[in-house]
């Protein structure tokens, strides 16, 4: 399973992509999925809730309006830049189509 995956609006050097997570999916399902899967959670959980894994990729997921943003480290070379996006997306969409409780 795959979400669609393109370069965020605001990005003018491929560190900021969206990803369309499906309509069935629950955000609650989907941030658990992610804090299941080495993602840690910063500040309080509110308005947008953002997670990160330990090579300095970010989630940005804002519940009301369902965007979901993939923040990539500066430190990602610019020529593959494209090709991790789109690894972290499947990645998390793969999480998300698991069953909760049932590691990958």
């Amino acid at each position: 399973m795959t979400w669609p995956v393109k370069r965020d609006s605001s990005c003018v050097r491929g560190l900021l992509w969206r990803v369309e997570p499906p309509e069935d999916l629950e955000v609650e399902q989907l941030i658990a999925a992610l804090l299941a899967n080495g993602l840690t959670e910063h500040g309080t959980p509110g308005v947008i809730r953002h997670l990160s894994a330990a090579d300095e990729t970010a989630v940005i997921v804002v519940p009301k309006t369902r965007r979901v943003q993939i923040r990539l480290s500066y430190l990602v070379d610019p020529s593959e830049r494209e090709a991790k996006a789109r690894f972290v997306a499947a990645s998390i969409a793969q999480w998300a189509a698991l069953p909760a409780g049932i590691d990958p």
